[in-house]
């Protein structure tokens, strides 16, 4: 019975899977929702740091508009001199115990949070608009891929095992459908990125992206057969997987140079994965 009921579910994750492969007009769609979140980050920064100028302007204008106010109003006979305790006093006494205090107070408070959260925001939102970026925050295929590899070499020495067997072809099954949609979102990028760039470098790049989606399909294709096979040779597959990441390595690093990726992009990506690891 436990059987028969794991030959459907991988009878029908191989129909799931084929349907799943990877179709231009898909990433196509996708290309432009990435288009847009690109356009949305790059004028919400443009938006904050107005903001921040702006909010640094007013307060410039407030302290000179208050200073020339008390010199207009001083007093023309010479204050007493007070103790550093007097004057302590005096100063809380008017931060505390008057509404222009207070006043003050709530404007600093203020000022420094807003300048707090819009630094926040805007080391969120900035950002390098490259493919190593993107991989790493939105597709990270090479951490599917290690697991996947685990999860086979488990596989491997669980031949007895049924029930363990079971569960890790199952999450196996679930590793793939993720392999699926990364590649799509990697492809996706590249269409999106390709657009960008100028004549010349958006012929090479449109090769690289259609050289890209070609290799995805034929390796996700041979992949996912093997893996919903109910006779799967792990030690296939397994080779399989590393032979579809070293390609993908060599189309993906192909595009960084396409691109036109800076060192300084690099750096920053790294910068970015060290602070997650953190």
């Amino acid at each position: 019975m436990k059987s028969s009921t794991l030959l459907s579910f991988l009878m029908f994750f191989n129909g799931v899977a084929h349907a799943a492969l990877l179709k231009q007009t898909v990433i196509n769609k996708k290309a432009q929702q990435i288009k847009t979140r690109m356009t949305c980050d790059r004028y919400s920064v443009y938006g904050l740091t107005a903001l921040s100028i702006g909010f640094q302007l007013r307060q410039t204008i407030f302290e000179m508009y208050k200073n020339f106010k008390s010199d207009s109003v001083a007093t023309k006979t010479p204050e007493e001199k007070k103790t550093m305790l007097e004057g302590i006093k005096a100063g809380l006494r008017y931060m505390f115990y008057t509404t222009e205090g207070w006043s003050s107070t709530i404007q600093c408070a203020v000022g420094i949070g807003s300048s707090m959260f819009i630094s926040h925001l805007c080391e969120k939102l900035t950002h390098p608009d490259t493919l190593r970026w993107y991989i790493n925050s939105y597709a990270p295929y090479h951490i599917t891929i290690k697991m996947m590899k685990k999860q086979v070499l488990q596989l491997q020495q669980q031949a007895e095992e049924v029930e363990r067997a079971k569960a890790n072809k199952e999450s196996l099954l679930l590793l793939y459908d993720r392999l699926v949609r990364q590649a799509e979102s990697i492809c996706a990028y590249m269409t999106y990125k390709t657009s960008w760039l100028d004549d010349e470098e958006k012929v090479i790049g449109k090769r690289a992206q259609e050289a890209m989606l070609m290799s995805q399909n034929r390796w996700l294709d041979r992949i996912g057969l093997e893996v919903s096979s109910d006779q799967c040779d792990y030690q296939k597959l397994y080779d399989m997987v590393i032979a579809y990441e070293n390609d993908s390595i060599a189309h993906i690093k192909h595009f960084y140079m396409v691109e036109g990726e800076t060192l300084y992009d690099r750096s920053v990506v790294r910068n970015q994965m060290q602070e997650k690891i953190e």
